[in-house]
């Protein structure tokens, strides 16, 4: 795949990381049983398999800089969300049930997706490609991200830091991937 491609790709996977971002986080309010409780699984494959685009994009973008650390950060990234998407897609045909070790490998994958997104912040903020400021977004919904799945790990119902994480998420994440997928896509077309 050429690298215009692979933006483009990964641009247009941005956005539709954010619609399934906002389908994953509203539907456990309505109810995790039945066809709600699938549709959110369902939401939950879908942002992890739409991030993986810019886990690959991001790779490419910052191949000339820290090439071991971007090699590291794009496989960690790359694998926490095929295990998030592996474990809610087993969850979605009832293989294992979400009381068993599902909880925690989804937490788990969803914290690493958080680092990832922290340490991509940090290779775009000392790279600064495309900007700081992006870059620092990223950063934002990274610390974000690790702070309410933390707090998913530590205890059920999560505690108020771990709220406020996830309130710093659904702000950030967005703002980030929204402009990441527009840079993206302006770029496939240069």
């Amino acid at each position: 795949m050429t690298t215009p491609q692979l933006f483009r790709l990964a641009g247009w996977s941005a956005y539709l990381s954010v619609a399934a971002m906002f389908a994953a986080g509203i539907f456990p309010i309505i109810s995790v049983t039945g066809l709600v409780g699938k549709l959110e699984n369902l939401a939950a494959i879908t942002l992890a398999l739409s991030m993986f685009p810019l886990a690959l994009a991001l790779h490419r973008l910052y191949q000339k800089c820290w090439q071991g650390l971007n090699m590291a950060v794009a496989l960690m990234g790359a694998a926490a969300m095929l295990v998030a998407a592996g474990v809610k897609s087993l969850v979605l045909i009832d293989a294992i049930s979400p009381e068993d070790v599902a909880d925690l490998l989804d937490d788990l994958s969803f914290a690493v997706i958080g680092v990832w997104l922290i340490l991509v912040g940090c290779l775009g903020w000392f790279s600064r490609t495309p900007s700081a400021r992006l870059a620092g977004m990223a950063l934002i919904a990274g610390i974000g991200q690790v702070f309410v799945t933390g707090g998913f790990l530590i205890s059920e119902p999560p505690p108020l830091w771990a709220l406020a994480g996830g309130g710093v998420t659904v702000i950030a994440y967005p703002i980030w991937a929204i402009t990441m997928g527009r840079w993206l896509l302006r770029s496939s077309t240069v």
